[in-house]
């Protein structure tokens, strides 16, 4: 979709929903204390298309108005600037293209630039993913803009002054020399003194000053557009349904929500294990890379562990080497060189039942508590789609890249990784929040504010996560033709451990029932032994009573009766395979390697550290 049918677009669906609100007289009369930003999903009304971004997704953004508008009646209709669609995150700068770069925005309302880049060149302004080659063309301005608040509360909409860097050339380019221009902005909702050297106050700062929100906080989820789960921003506060299981929290690093990564596995949550190795685990070797290993050391983070920035603005997952690689062994994946994707066989038998299970990978985040939490992210949100103009046909691809931190001290987990999981940060206490976010079927929405000092999030039950993706997953049949479908854990395939242990349990049950077949025998022998020899007594004792001496001695018994031999009776030994219950084969457990790092002493409080906070400024 074009930026300009895209504007029109969302210009539209925009003002229907206000002459809605404004029909319907929804607005609440109390004052608001969180304020939610629309997605384009919550958009498409008007065009079902509307929430699918790409090339790279699908994808779903924030909607942000350019410009200021003011309502002066509830019956007005939306007449402000262009309405863009932007990927939040926790940077401190909106970005956006200007109409001299094929863009909406018009920048002859803003002020004087501050900053200016040019020639092109990947300069420190430039959208932030470590894999694109990007360069950019723009310079840092101050403009107005303006939010609709989607809870429809009084007074409904922002404005607020943004630090922006308009764009006046952006191009993405691929090896095989192919290139695009990106057509979603990034609304940056971070405090721009912190990390880089920007004028400007943050957008959540001047809403809580408006007092529109109680603090300057928001949560984050991003959602899956493919799976039509509508994304979440609150500023001011989050979704508690939004949030499962236990919550990592971090002290931010200069300003910016950066995480702690000790280890990342391949598991599976219900249903039969699809890999064909008998197990996985871990994938995780840490890295060499200096410029990671200094900044862990300079933020007291564990060893082997290295910083991440999970960053709504960049659509992959980002890693030290040879993570993906490691991962892309057990996958029925290859990795295209010109293009510099991982592309899925869609032809190869195990990929259905990959990313149609509850398979995942796992990311283990030790917070500051020495707390391990671990992020499952389906490997069905991981089956993502390029499209034109990057590939001529859609293509599957896994969004998995081995880079290194290009001197950064950091790597970044982006809209693929956030899809899965809740962010939330309360700068008013200089935290940020991490947990896992459910799948598309999930509860009712519960909105909380975050209130200044505020030092937690509220979250619902951990078992919740496979509830909230059953009714989309295909739990495989497991190992013997039953249904894999418990949540205590998925069937794998027996390892040489798990079979030796069955092979000797066999050999023990046969030596067991041998000595039982043996004593058996003995004792029939000795029965019929015992038989015999009263058989020889009786003819005696029948001789002794022919004769007249023993005849006088002893009544007549019934003129010689043979009475019956009582043998053996039924024997309630069971033979293996006789006459006991057949039991359902169960499968031994097969030793499972550690997948979370055991969580570190240490309480990683952040300081500031000059040498990271000059690679930040990018």
């Amino acid at each position: 979709m074009g930026a300009m049918t895209l504007h029109m677009t969302l210009s539209g669906a925009l003002g229907a929903l206000v002459t809605l609100l404004a029909a319907t007289n929804s607005f609440a009369d109390a004052a608001s204390e969180v304020f939610q930003i629309p997605f384009t999903t919550d958009l498409d009304v008007l065009n079902s298309s509307a929430g699918n971004l790409g090339p790279d997704g699908p994808w779903q953004a924030a909607v942000v108005m350019m410009g200021t508008w003011k309502r002066t009646s509830l019956s007005e209709p939306i007449d402000g600037g262009p309405v863009l669609p932007m990927y939040p995150s926790g940077l401190n700068f909106l970005q956006v293209l200007t109409t001299e770069g094929g863009g909406e925005y018009n920048s002859t309302n803003a002020s004087a630039p501050y900053k200016q880049f040019g020639n092109g060149g990947n300069n420190d302004m430039r959208l932030i993913d470590l894999n694109a080659n990007h360069s950019t063309e723009g310079a840092v301005v101050i403009d107005s803009v303006t939010f609709v608040n989607n809870r429809m509360e009084l007074p409904g909409y922002s404005n607020a002054n943004a630090t922006i860097y308009a764009m006046n050339a952006s191009t993405i380019h691929f090896p095989n020399g192919r290139s695009y221009v990106p057509d979603v902005g990034i609304l940056g909702l971070g405090r721009p003194g912190d990390a880089m050297d920007l004028p400007g106050t943050s957008i959540i700062d001047q809403m809580k000053a408006q007092g529109l929100i109680t603090s300057s906080s928001f949560g984050l989820h991003i959602g899956s557009a493919a799976f039509g789960q509508r994304g979440s921003l609150i500023l001011g506060g989050y979704e508690e349904n939004r949030i499962i299981g236990p919550v990592a929290t971090f002290k931010n690093i200069v300003g910016v929500p950066l995480v702690f990564l000790v280890d990342v596995n391949i598991d599976v949550e219900i249903g039969r294990w699809p890999f064909n190795a008998s197990e996985i685990g871990s994938i995780w070797e840490g890295t060499t890379d200096e410029y990671g290993q200094a900044a862990v050391k300079a933020y007291s983070g564990k060893n082997g562990s290295v910083i991440i920035d999970p960053n709504g603005a960049v659509p992959g997952i980002y890693l030290p080497g040879p993570t993906c690689a490691n991962a892309a062994k057990h996958l029925p994946v290859r990795y295209d060189s010109t293009l510099g994707y991982y592309l899925w066989n869609t032809n190869d038998p195990t990929y259905p039942s990959i990313v149609r299970s509850g398979a995942y990978m796992g990311f283990v985040l030790p917070d500051t508590d020495a707390k391990n939490v671990t992020i499952k992210v389906p490997f069905t949100l991981l089956n993502l789609t390029l499209d034109s103009p990057i590939v001529d046909t859609p293509t599957p691809y896994f969004p998995c890249h081995d880079v290194t931190s290009q001197q950064n001290g950091y790597w970044e987990l982006g809209r693929a990784f956030l899809q899965a999981t809740f962010l939330g940060v309360n700068y008013d206490t200089n935290l940020t929040f991490i947990a896992q976010a459910p799948g598309p079927n999930m509860n009712q929405s519960v909105v909380h504010t975050l209130k200044p000092s505020d030092t937690s999030v509220v979250s619902g039950p951990a078992d919740s996560f496979a509830e909230s993706w059953r009714p989309y997953w295909t739990a495989l049949e497991d190992a013997y033709g039953g249904s894999g479908t418990s949540t205590a854990g998925a069937k794998k395939p027996l390892g040489a451990a798990a079979i030796g242990g069955i092979v000797i349990g066999v050999i023990a049950g046969l030596a067991l029932a041998l000595i039982g077949w043996f004593f058996w025998r003995r004792r029939q022998a000795g029965r019929a032994l015992a038989v015999e020899m009263d058989s020889q007594e009786g003819e005696g004792m029948a001789a002794k009573r022919d004769s007249k001496e023993y005849s006088d001695m002893m009544p007549e018994m019934g003129g010689g009766q043979a009475y019956p031999v009582y043998e053996l009776g039924p024997s309630n030994v069971a033979e293996m395979g006789d006459s006991r219950d057949k039991l359902a084969p169960s499968e031994l457990e097969s030793p499972v390697k550690l997948n979370e790092a055991p969580g570190s002493p240490g309480v990683y409080e952040m300081p500031v550290h000059h040498s990271f906070e000059r690679g930040m400024k990018r």
